[in-house]
Parts: C-alpha cells; structure tokens; sequence
C-alpha cells in the first residue's frame, strides 16, 4: 500500500475522531447544563411549597361575588345562605335615599346570625377589621339583632364609608354553638351597588379566626 495514502487516511481518520469527541464534549455539556436547570426549578418549587401557608381543613372559603343593587329612591332586599344548608343566615337591605345617602343594614334572616360592631350608638354599626386581625369571641362585640354595614343619612357617617374592599366579621348559630368567620365586602363612591365578594368561616364550633383566613 502507499505510504502517502495510508498516512492521509490515518490523519482523516484521526480528524475524524477528535470531532466526534468533541461533540461529544459540547453535548454533555449542554446536556449537564439542561440538568443544572432543572435541579434549580425543583429546588425553587420545593422551597416555595415549604414555605406557602397551606388552606385550613376546618375553614370553608366561599368566593361569593354576589353584588346588591339599587336605585335612588329605592330599597333592595337580599339574603345569603352562609353554610349552604338550604337556609339563608344573612338577610340585606340596602337603601339608597338619594345621591350619597341612604343606609345598609345586615341582620339574621331564618337562622340566627351576628355581625361584629364597633358601637350601638346611635345604631349598631358594623365593625372594620384588618386581615389577619383575629375576630373577637364575646357576645358584647356582637349584636343580635344586626348591624348597619354603613349609614350615610341625617348627618351621621357610619361603617364603611369610602371606596376599597373591607372586611366585616359574623358568627352563625349551628345548634347550641356558633360558627365564627369574616367577609369582605364594597360598596361604590354612587351608593347604588354593594358587593359581597368573599366569605368564610370555621366548621369548628366556638373558635374564631383570623379575618382573610382560608
């Protein structure tokens, strides 16, 4: 055989050789890159569902977005049914007596339901809590027989009286025993829609929350 040819194709070959290892080197590479990646998302997954605060088994979360409107002039009459059993524990009236002024009022309906108040003077009006404000366990802070959501008439301002989602606390009889939950609410700047947009509440008998608990 040729000297020169053999020579040639022991190079060729030889070429050959080192680009396929190179390649080879180029895909590991990229392939232990592809590797890193992934171990970082899995980390970055498994570390933000260890620190993620679970849903509570014994709270029921409700997102209600149910909204009451009216008129000027006119009153709307509504009602919720708060543990879905069939029977409405929270009756509404909103009241719109003109432009800005007018009244809502939450009280029970056929089962019997409190609203957490600030004060009953001049009327019971409701309470505006924080999240995570835990809502209170005495009956004082309760009023049985409803509360006024908000009161815009005779010169009094009472409740909620600006724009923004608030939150309201209640507590429903289930027996001898309450059931304790929160609910977040808005009424417009025009006094003519109230939105109850999410609610919820424990199934354990007697025990508060806090208020945005889910």
């Amino acid at each position: 055989m040729n000297s020169g040819k053999f020579l040639s194709r022991t190079h060729l070959f030889s070429v050959t050789l080192k680009n396929k290892f190179h390649l080879m080197k180029i895909t590991n590479f990229r392939n232990s890159l592809a590797i890193v990646a992934l171990s970082v998302i899995l980390f970055s997954s498994c570390k933000k569902n260890e620190t993620a605060t679970p849903d509570d088994p014994n709270i029921v979360f409700v997102q209600l977005n149910k909204t009451v409107t009216t008129i000027i002039g006119s009153t709307q009459l509504d009602s919720i049914d708060l543990n879905r059993d069939g029977l409405s524990e929270l009756k509404i009236e909103f009241k719109n007596l003109s432009n800005d002024s007018g009244l809502v009022s939450l009280a029970k309906n056929s089962q019997p339901c409190e609203i957490a108040i600030t004060s009953t003077v001049p009327a019971p009006y409701v309470k505006l809590f924080t999240k995570d404000e835990t809502q209170p366990s005495s009956d004082a802070a309760y009023n049985a027989g409803g509360a006024y959501a908000s009161v815009r008439i005779a010169g009094y301002r009472l409740g909620i009286l600006d724009n923004g989602d608030k939150y309201l606390a209640f507590r429903f009889k289930t027996g001898t025993k309450f059931n304790y939950g929160w609910m977040k609410v808005n009424i417009n700047s025009g006094f003519t829609e109230f939105k109850l947009i999410e609610y919820a509440y424990s199934i354990l008998p007697d025990t508060p929350i806090a208020v945005g608990a889910e």
